[in-house]
């Protein structure tokens, strides 16, 4: 034990023993007291032990017989009352921008950590008044003393919000579970303990639970020794010290350490660990009986009264506080966005209305069922609905990537990537932008000529498809008013999107043209806007502040940079200066398009003199023909591009408004229900502005445009490149991994449709199996037809025209196009080449932004298989959730169920979006005569599939559809953010590596896990026992056999030992690959590296982190130089072992690290004998017992016992037992 840690436990033992002798005086007082006070006859409230030992010294001073003492300390109220406090404490809050209470901000920094360590950098930046200021409120508070019920209440209440609302106490909270809870309570409670819990560290016993007592002991020194540094760089910032004493921290450590050992210690030996219930129970006895008022010796009611509704008003105060800082926690770590305003909902039907347009199950917990009833939102359109944003976005996406796929679907194709080949994509490219070409009119002029081109009946087909499907979004669109006006999309529209990497290689050629056409002339016309004069009559004035147009959209006043400031009226400028305006303005205009190109068009503020869809084409001087080289030319990028877009944006604008300043009336309205519920102003704000941030993100607005990883060429590369080779070397097996995904239908259908659901999986990996060998031949016919290489190293082989593509065989189409079990789950927006790319997209670390890139990423996870089984999957999922609502709705029509199963089967119904009654009436209607399911009447179809029910239509469409494509979701889960299924922050470019493949988890645990528990508890004999029991023992096998097979047959070995692991870890990695641990893999990732003795933080930050910040940690702590770093990032490097052999990966390592050299063997100029006994040395004896003494002559084993051999000793004693003697 050092000299410091020895002193500082006498100090404490000290303590101890004064503490314990004020306590035996205290108790003997107040025992004469009560002898003395209370009579027989008061029976108006018992006084327990409880009351007695919690009585304070003020109620004991109040009360003795002895005369009363009167105090030098000033209590807190007498305090603020003083005119130099009070004038001091406003200066110093108002200087520092705070508007706390004085007392609460001198306290925060003693008792949280994270207050300290934020306190400790402002006050660096402090005025030397502020400072002496703060010495002298500290100084006087420090010396104050608590009185009464309010002050003493008020250190309770900061205490509580200190410990509880840390931020690195709720990071404690994550690493809760090895102290048996203890670490929350204990994170907080260490820098009070260093100060105050002498005699609490004096009487805690170390003598039982190791194991946590270490841990807290760990913790207390990391919590006591930060604190400490902290509160003595502040008095350094402050003028009280002149540098930070590291002993002094150190023992602070050692102190805190000491604490939380004894706190860890004590927690462990509670068997089966701190009851839950403790914290609660003891905590409200303490409040309580803290009051001295409720101890009716006097009759002072009023102020008893008055003392209890502040006690109760602080419990829910506190209460609040703690859930709401709960709240946020989780929906910043591991839970869905939704959850920050779980209580605030609470206060606000207009809040919870939001939420369902994000979540239908944003109040479902881990052990709280969602809202009966169908998920209902009202829209910003007036409009009613059942879906989520997320999908009813899915939904549209599907719907019009589906009919541009098929109508698309009659033409040829050439290269790896499937291109529509030249010849008919400049056809149709052509017709579409034609203003004179109608769908009427196409017909005619098949077989002929238009306008230099033939038209075939492939391209009549397409462009009438892709026409229709063009015209009838922009009449959705234009109902809701998204477009502006004399906006005309129709005709011969088609979508302009630029190559930005062609305008800023060749920018000034596209200023030329601007400056040419008129479009880059200098405009300073101020918007006129219509008022009443004073006498009603109506005029039109400049707005105020309007500077002209061009400062308005670009903040520049070209006429005055083009002049020096000479003037900035455009008609007083030279010819010269005039040029130079439009050359200016030219310049602006591309800068400006290429600083918004990753900008939503909602939200361009500079971007009006661009085209886009949603406004009027502002360079209509320009003919397409003319900036044509500044286009995409690809029909199929640029409509698949237009219909995401316009997609979002029409959902946005019916569930939203659209813009961040529509959003604001509903904003608005939440912000009063608030503020009416009683929430203070400030505080409905600032749930305001998080709403916000949740809506900008949720709805694609906040598309992080001006982040560097983005806006810079080396940004993107890093980004894209990055995460395409951790993809790319660690999700190898990834499709191994995905096996158990479609056991989880399991649990959804009753035990006797179980086989069907098995079919299903079957049946579904057929037709995907197809589909790829279909893809597959007719790819080995055009892949030779490819593009090889770039620029001028490239060598051109693509088919251009359709008699090419005939005389090669080259097929036309796809056949999954033409199958209507495909096309219904296309028309949702699953299955599609699209959206199973962006659910890739969400497992792996989100999207990529470059097309070599994303091609890479698409090749890599079809050769994989992971694309074809995902649609295979997400078709079993669709068509059991089809059976499934039928059947429910089978059985509800047919009756004979008991309250419980008619409960159950309706609550799935509901969670899927539809009315029981309604499901149960549409069942009805799709029997045919002889009572059996048609279905031709379920989709209300007549024998020739023409409409004719237009309620069974709408029900099937509608609602019986988008319930299978909800329940598929719950199945193959899609992680993203339209979906608010996981943390927002996870779609930050600057987190997306630091959590790659942290979306699917953390999707997976507020889904399915929370599923299971809340099922299982709700429902124990219709799911727990034959569903989620059974499946998770599936489950579990299945992700064994997939252990096995990805570690070479080495699962059930140790890695580093080669020893074999014991039944219970083989189980637990088992569950973990399928997901069954839950949150708490990270605590068991945490824990891994751990004993791997990396230290507490590198093991926190290594469970949580992705493959890449993993490897930069090791490449510190480990000394792995680039080229190790590289190897372990090569493609399929996860699968080496499996592939090459046993011991591969390890080879490779060792190989990058450099070759060893070679030891020389180092020979000494004499040799010795090593081991042995050594035999015959000269004057020695073999046994050197029987030497003889120099002095007396004799061998020394006969002269002492301890001498002998211990061989001797023994046959003396057995010599002896046998009654001889030993000579």
């Amino acid at each position: 034990m050092s000299e410091q840690l020895r002193l500082a436990y006498q100090e404490l033992e000290r303590n101890r023993q004064l503490e314990d002798e004020r306590e035996d005086e205290r108790k003997k007082n107040l025992s004469q007291f009560y002898q003395e006070v209370l009579t027989p006859q008061d029976t108006t409230t018992p006084v327990g032990f409880s009351q007695l030992s919690t009585l304070d010294n003020e109620v004991k001073q109040a009360t003795t017989p002895t005369p009363l003492q009167t105090s030098s300390k000033k209590s807190l109220t007498q305090l603020s009352e003083d005119p130099e406090f009070a004038v001091r404490a406003e200066r110093f809050l108002d200087g520092i921008g705070s508007n706390e209470n004085i007392f609460e901000y001198l306290r925060d920094a003693d008792y949280s950590l994270s207050s300290a360590i934020v306190r400790s950098f402002q006050t660096g930046k402090w005025t030397e008044e502020q400072k002496q200021d703060y010495n002298y409120l500290k100084e006087q508070f420090n010396n104050a003393e608590l009185r009464g019920f309010k002050e003493k209440f008020g250190l309770v209440k900061d205490l509580a919000g200190d410990i509880l609302l840390d931020p690195l106490n709720a990071v404690a909270a994550l690493f809760a579970i090895p102290t048996a809870g203890t670490s929350v309570a204990l994170a907080g409670g260490l820098s009070t303990a260093t100060k105050v819990s002498a005699k609490a560290l004096a009487k805690a016993k170390l003598k039982q639970a190791k194991g946590t007592a270490l841990l807290g002991a760990s913790e207390g020194a990391a919590w006591g020794g930060l604190h400490n540094y902290f509160m003595q760089d502040m008095d350094v910032d402050l003028g009280l010290d002149t540098e930070v004493d590291l002993r002094e921290s150190a023992l602070s450590g050692l102190i805190g350490g000491a604490f939380g050992g004894a706190i860890g210690g004590a927690a462990g030996m509670i068997p089966g660990g701190i009851p839950s219930g403790f914290y609660s129970k003891t905590a409200k006895k303490e409040l309580n009986y803290a009051n001295e008022n409720d101890i009716n010796v006097l009759p002072d009611t009023r102020k008893k009264q008055k003392d209890n509704y502040e006690l109760e008003e602080f419990i829910g105060t506190s209460k609040d506080k703690v859930d709401k800082g709960f709240y946020k926690f989780i929906a910043l770590s591991i839970g869905k966005p939704t959850t920050e305003f779980l209580k605030a909902a609470e206060k606000s039907p207009a809040l919870q209305n939001f939420l369902r347009k994000l979540r239908y199950d944003y109040d479902a917990g881990v052990l709280k069922s969602r809202k009966e009833g169908v998920n209902k939102v009202e829209l910003a359109d007036g409009t009613e609905a059942t879906q989520t944003f997320g999908e009813a976005l899915s939904r549209r996406f599907g719907n019009a990537h589906f009919k541009l796929a098929k109508a698309l679907n009659v033409l040829y194709r050439t290269g790896f990537r499937a291109k529509i080949i030249k010849e008919q994509n400049d056809v149709l490219k052509t017709l579409l932008r034609d203003k004179d070409m109608s769908v009427n009119k196409i017909d005619n002029f098949i077989g002929n000529q238009y306008k230099g081109f033939d038209i075939d009946v492939d391209v009549a087909s397409a462009y009438k498809g892709v026409r229709t499907l063009l015209d009838d979004t922009y009449k959705d669109a234009s109902g809701l008013g998204l477009f502006q006006p004399g906006t005309i999309n129709v005709g011969g529209y088609f979508p302009r999107l630029f190559r930005y990497e062609v305008l800023l290689k060749k920018r000034e050629k596209f200023e030329d043209i601007l400056v040419r056409s008129g479009h880059a002339d200098p405009i300073n016309e101020k918007t006129a806007i219509k008022v009443k004069d004073l006498e009603g009559n109506e005029i039109f004035v400049n707005r105020l502040g309007d500077e002209g147009i061009d400062n308005d959209v670009f903040g520049v006043n070209f006429a005055d940079e083009a002049s020096n400031g000479r003037t900035s009226n455009i008609e007083e400028l030279t010819a010269e200066e005039l040029t130079r305006a439009k050359k200016l303005k030219a310049n602006a205009i591309v800068e400006n398009m290429l600083e918004e190109r990753w900008t939503p068009i909602e939200l361009r503020q500079k971007g009006r003199a661009q085209s886009s869809y949603l406004t009027p084409r502002r360079f209509t001087k320009i003919a397409d023909d003319e900036i044509d080289e500044f286009l995409e030319d690809d029909v199929q990028n640029v409509l698949e591009n237009y219909f995401t877009n316009i997609s979002q944006s029409i959902e946005r604008k019916r569930y939203f408004g659209g813009s961040l300043n529509a959003f604001s009336k509903e904003r608005n309205k939440i912000r009063n229900e608030l503020i009416d519920a009683g929430i203070s102003v400030e505080d409905a704000g600032k749930i305001g502005q998080r709403l916000d941030d949740v809506f900008k993100k949720v709805t694609g607005l906040e598309t992080y445009s001006q982040h560097k990883l983005k806006t810079t060429a080396a940004g993107r590369v890093f980004n894209d490149w990055g995460k395409l080779s951790q993809q790319m070397a660690y999700l190898p097996f990834a499709t191994l991994s995905s096996l158990t995904e479609p056991l989880i239908l399991l649990t959804r259908v009753g035990t006797a449709d179980a086989p069907a659901a098995v079919v299903d999986i079957g049946k579904a990996l057929v037709k995907e199996g197809g589909n790829v060998l279909e893809r597959t031949l007719k790819g080995a016919i055009r892949v030779p037809s490819s593009k090889i290489g770039k620029g001028k190293f490239s060598v051109d082989l693509r088919v251009k025209t359709t008699k090419e593509a005939k005389a090669k065989g080259i097929q036309k189409g796809f056949k999954d196009l033409d199958d209507e079990t495909w096309n219904e789950l296309y028309s949702t927006g699953l299955a599609l080449e699209q959206a199973v790319q962006e659910r890739i997209e969400g497992l792996a670390g989100e999207a990529l932004t470059g097309s070599i890139a994303k091609a890479g990423q698409q090749a890599f996870f079809k050769l994989n298989l992971l694309t074809q089984w995902t649609k295979a999957v997400q078709l079993a999922s669709f068509t059991t959730g089809k059976r499934l609502i039928k059947q429910n709705a089978r059985k509800l029509s047919e009756g004979n169920l008991s309250s419980r199963q008619q409960k159950y089967l309706t609550g799935q119904l509901n969670e899927l979006g539809i009315e029981a009654d309604d499901a149960v009436n549409w069942y009805r209607s799709s029997l045919n005569e002889a009572g059996q399911y048609d279905d031709n009447l379920a989709r209300g179809l007549d024998g020739n599939l023409n409409i004719v029910n237009d309620s069974q239509a709408l029900f099937y469409s509608k609602d019986f559809l988008n319930g299978a494509n909800r329940f598929t979701k719950e199945i193959i889960l899609n992680p993203s953010v339209a979906e608010a299924n996981r943390p927002l922050w996870f779609s930050n470019p600057s987190f997306q590596l630091l959590v790659q493949f942290a979306g699917y988890p953390t999707v997976f645990n507020n889904t399915i896990l929370k599923r299971f528990i809340n099922e299982s508890k709700t429902y124990p004999l219709q799911v727990a026992i034959p569903k989620v029991l059974p499946t998770a023992f599936l489950m579990t096998a299945v992700a064994y056999v997939g252990n096995e097979i990805r570690s070479n047959g080495k699962a059930t070995l140790d890695y580093s030992t080669g020893a074999p692991k014991p039944e219970g870890e083989i189980i637990k990695d088992a569950v973990r690959r399928w997901g069954g641990l839950g949150p708490f893999d990270y605590l068991n990732r945490y824990l891994e590296e751990s004993d791997r003795n990396v230290g507490q933080l590198t093991s926190f930050l290594k469970s949580i982190a992705g493959p890449l910040p993993q490897q930069g940690l090791d490449a510190v702590l480990y000394r792995k130089n680039f080229g190790e770093i590289g190897v372990t990032n090569l493609p399929l490097y996860g699968a080496y072992d499996l592939m090459f052999g046993e011991g591969t990966k390890k080879k490779l390592r060792s190989l990058a690290r450099g070759k060893k050299e070679k030891e020389t063997k180092f020979k000494p100029l004499r040799q010795y004998a090593k081991g042995g006994i050594v035999m015959n040395v000269p004057n020695v004896k073999n046994e050197p017992d029987e030497m003889q003494s120099r002095i007396t002559g004799v061998p020394f084993n006969s002269t002492a016992e301890f001498m002998q051999d211990e061989e001797d000793r023994e046959l003396k004693g057995q010599m002896k037992g046998l009654g001889l003697k030993w000579i």
